[in-house]
């Protein structure tokens, strides 16, 4: 339901994507076996983290960090429960932004700095961690990323800069609980 800006590239009928393929077959197989009834809660909150890249310089649009522009600082939350526990079976989190915090194939190519990692799930993965670590472990969380066309994380730099990981739990965190906005 998104994509990073830090993983391995697709390549077809490679063992990496065949495996992706069967993970995804495997998982809607378990799902639809254990289908059962549900109640659905809804509600929205705020992220502070997500900021428009586009800008227009002298009649140009160029890539900077405009604060101006429009962007959709809404996240919208589904909470699945089956009655059974008092964790929710799911957590589905809308929020509009690329998770490109780490973006070091704009700026870096390899080898890259020691300890930097070669693949994240970016701010979303630190939001499931974090939303299903505030309950021991008995959901799962989901992100599902919406219409961000020129959307990203606000890394002031020049356009912007690449993001570590003090920055994915900063951002990932903020989608997982929400701002107090």
């Amino acid at each position: 339901t998104s994509h990073n800006h830090s993983g391995p590239g697709w390549k077809e009928n490679s063992e990496w994507a065949a495996s992706v393929v069967k993970a995804l077959g495997d998982a809607a197989g378990a799902a639809a076996k254990r289908m059962r009834p549900v109640t659905i809660g809804y509600s929205e909150d705020q992220i502070d983290f997500n900021i428009n890249r586009r800008k227009v310089v002298n009649g140009r649009a160029v890539v900077r960090l405009n604060p101006a522009a429009p962007c959709d600082h809404r996240v919208k939350v589904m909470r699945f429960d089956d009655g059974k526990t008092l964790a929710p079976m799911a957590v589905l989190m809308h929020a509009v932004c690329h998770p490109c915090v780490f973006t070091w194939g704009d700026k870096m190519s390899p080898p890259y700095p020691k300890g930097f990692p070669k693949m994240s799930a970016d701010f979303p993965g630190e939001a499931q961690r974090f939303v299903e670590g505030v309950y021991s472990n008995k959901t799962k969380a989901m992100f599902l990323q919406g219409c961000c066309g020129d959307i990203r994380p606000n890394l002031p730099g020049f356009p912007y800069r690449c993001g570590d990981e003090a920055d994915i739990q900063w951002t990932g965190r903020n989608l997982g609980c929400g701002s107090s906005r």
